[in-house]
């Protein structure tokens, strides 16, 4: 089985992949690339490349995504600060890829509980984890290609990196920020909205 690994966290995967034929791509993905490569499976892990949608439909039904949110909350960047700062629900979520931003059908998550004590890289380490062991037992559905379709439920939210870049000041800590902190800081937010 040949499968195309996308992003920086996508060597994480290779212990569950051993008996598969792997390339991996942190760039920018080509029509091209895929049609000289041909994968049976596209698998994207901590990707920052958003697939154009000429790639997206050649790969359909054949590519998915590990998105460390549990969808559709905080579909896009930076999942795990959002989930602090709108205190939305945490978690984890392995889905099909299809055109929008981690809209694709949901193929399995798991919610996930944090502490508010641990930095934001600790949860996003605790995230990290939790994901690629959930990819552990996604990998023989993938394999038999008995791979569900639940479609997502409606609502949810999406963020963008300038989004957080807007904020980020108020943590001079940066990514050693306690996750309570975000949360307290995420709270004040929604009182001035709310004025």
């Amino acid at each position: 089985m040949k499968i195309l690994l996308l992003g920086s966290h996508s060597s994480r995967l290779v212990n569950h992949l051993s008996d598969c034929d792997l390339t991996f791509v942190d760039r920018r993905l080509e029509l091209e690339d895929v049609r000289s490569w041909r994968p049976d499976w596209l698998v994207s892990f901590g990707y920052r490349h958003i697939l154009s949608e000429d790639l997206i439909e050649e790969v359909y039904g054949k590519a998915i995504n590990l998105h460390i949110s549990l969808l559709p909350w905080n579909r896009g960047a930076d999942p795990n600060f959002w989930s602090w700062i709108e205190d939305s629900p945490k978690g984890v979520t392995i889905h099909w890829m299809s055109p929008g931003v981690d809209k694709g059908a949901v193929i399995c998550q798991r919610e996930v509980e944090l502490d508010p004590g641990e930095t934001l890289r600790d949860s996003y380490t605790s995230l990290t984890n939790e994901i690629t062991g959930l990819f552990s037992e996604a990998v023989p559905l993938l394999k038999s290609g008995d791979v569900p379709v639940t479609p997502q439920i409606s609502g949810g939210t999406y963020h963008r990196s300038s989004e957080r870049e807007k904020h980020w000041s108020a943590f001079p800590l940066g990514w050693d920020t306690p996750c309570q902190v975000v949360r307290e800081y995420g709270e004040l937010l929604q009182l001035t909205v709310a004025r």
